[in-house]
């Protein structure tokens, strides 16, 4: 189950980042059209982090109780690099969809 959610991400994240590129141009470039491009650049750095496992930030106290099949080294390993990256992504994302509101609706 986590493999699918996984996987919904990652193509939630290709939609965004099509969505990101294309919008520019057809709201002809209208309001802060930058952080568009900016949030396909950070979409697509997110894509090349998503296979980076990193320690994750801050004291953590490791225990091992029912997950024997888990190294202790591994357990805090998690990929804060690519959400980071996807979540600024839809954050610059969604100013620019904030920019360009008034100017349809």
């Amino acid at each position: 189950m986590d493999r699918f959610f996984v996987g919904l991400q990652l193509a939630g994240n290709g939609v965004a980042l099509v969505v990101a590129v294309l919008l520019p141009a057809f709201s002809t470039f209208q309001g802060l059209w930058g952080l568009a491009y900016l949030s396909g650049a950070l979409l697509t750095g997110a894509f090349a982090l998503y296979p980076m496992k990193l320690s994750a930030i801050g004291p953590a106290k490791v225990s091992t109780d029912g997950k024997r099949a888990v190294v202790p080294a591994a357990i805090r390993r998690t990929r804060w690099p690519y959400q980071s990256a996807f979540a600024g992504a839809y954050l610059a994302l969604l100013i620019y969809a904030i920019s360009i509101f008034g100017l349809y609706f």
